[in-house]
This record gives structure tokens, sequence and C-alpha cells, in this order.
């Protein structure tokens, strides 16, 4: 190499290695005394068609008390189905709503056919507000970016 093309390369810095640092220990979101035995061979919840704020949607409810209830929002290709667990566990907690988004699982597609982050959004948004009451917002993978969109839009929805 040239002393010109030398002068250019810079010097491979090599660190000291560091020591592994584990990772702390999750916390655990609730004891798990205090949840109930989860049934593998319970059927998913029942369902059936809400028609709220001008949008109908097909809706598994779970009981539970009612003060904020949960609303969880499956991702793509999914349905309320994908909740059912979950939300049997925590149904001890609050009352659910896991919704089948339009043109998933057993909802109508919208009428635009706009399946779109921002279109599910918008609809979810409607449907939550014709219940005039804030919730817990839960959402995996294509409905957390829904859930997050209802969000900023509509954050007196969302309970803090």
């Amino acid at each position: 190499m040239s002393p010109a093309v030398a002068s250019l390369v810079r010097p491979l810095v090599t660190r000291p290695a560091r020591a592994a640092r584990p990772f702390p220990a999750a916390a655990p979101l609730a004891p798990e005394a205090a949840l109930p035995v989860l049934d593998l061979q319970r059927a998913p919840w029942p369902g059936a068609d809400v028609t709220s704020g001008g949008v109908t949607l097909h809706v598994r409810r779970t009981p539970g008390p009612d003060d904020v209830p949960a609303v969880y929002v499956h991702g793509l290709s999914g349905s309320a189905t994908n909740w059912t667990d979950l939300a049997a566990l925590l149904s001890t907690r609050t009352a659910g709503m896991a919704v089948d988004l339009p043109g998933f699982g057993m909802s109508r597609p919208l009428g635009s056919r706009d399946y779109s982050p921002a279109a599910h959004a918008d609809a979810l948004l409607c449907f939550l507000a014709g219940f005039g009451r804030p919730v817990h917002l839960l959402g995996n993978s294509f409905g957390g970016g829904v859930a997050l969109v209802v969000a900023a839009r509509g954050p007196s929805s969302c309970a803090r």
C-alpha cells in the first residue's frame, strides 16, 4: 500500500471485551397466583356483530369488572380468537371485547375496501367513540399499529 493510501485508511480501533451482562429478570405483570388456571380445552368466547359509532364489527366479549373494559385488536390475518386465552386470564381484572377488524374474522370489509392501517384505525375509532367511554386498548402486530393510531387520533377514548 502506498504511503498516500495508508494515510487515508484509519487503523482499526479495538476495544477490550466487555463482560457479558445478564438481562434482568422480567417483572411479572401479575402474581401468578392471582391469575386463573388456563383451560386449554375451552372454546373461544362466543361472538356477535355489534354496531357502534356507525361501524359494525364482530366482537367476542369476556366477562369481568366493567369499570374500564379492555379492547383487544388482532394482527394481520388474525381475528378476535387470537385473544381468547389472554382475555380469559385477564377477565378477573377487566371485562373485554376482542374485535375482528373490518374484512377479518367474521367482520365484513369496509365499503371502501381500504385495508390500510389508517382505514382500520378510522373504523375502530368510530366504533369506540360510539361507546362514549375510555377503554384499555391492546393490539398485536398490525393491530398494535392500528391501536397506536387510534390512541394518537382519539386519546380521550383510551384510559390513562
